[in-house]
């Protein structure tokens, strides 16, 4: 069995929900109803996932530095993962 969250996608600038756009050429257009920042709804989808992939990434990172400050027998020497900035990111909470 599997936990399903889903996320809504948000303007990083604005932190709101992104809606679709109907005066654009194409019909998969997506923008913040506040800044105008948008793009094709492929886009939009690929950067939130991008966002989401990070924020498990630096989940993960943090429990096994965490576990390794616990422990003397074990060390963590990973280098931080460097922090991106996104036009659309999820609401996903972890």
């Amino acid at each position: 069995m599997t936990d399903v969250q889903t996320a809504t996608v948000l303007c990083a600038e604005c932190k709101i929900a992104l809606q679709p756009v109907t005066q654009q050429q194409t019909e998969d257009w997506f923008a913040c109803p506040t800044c105008g920042t948008g793009d094709t709804r492929e886009n939009v989808l690929l950067e939130a996932k991008d966002h989401a992939t990070e924020l498990v990434a630096h989940a993960l990172q943090d429990a096994a530095r965490n576990a390794a400050k616990r422990n003397k027998f074990i060390t963590f020497r990973g280098q931080s993962i460097p922090k991106r900035s996104y036009r659309f990111i999820t609401d996903v909470t972890l």
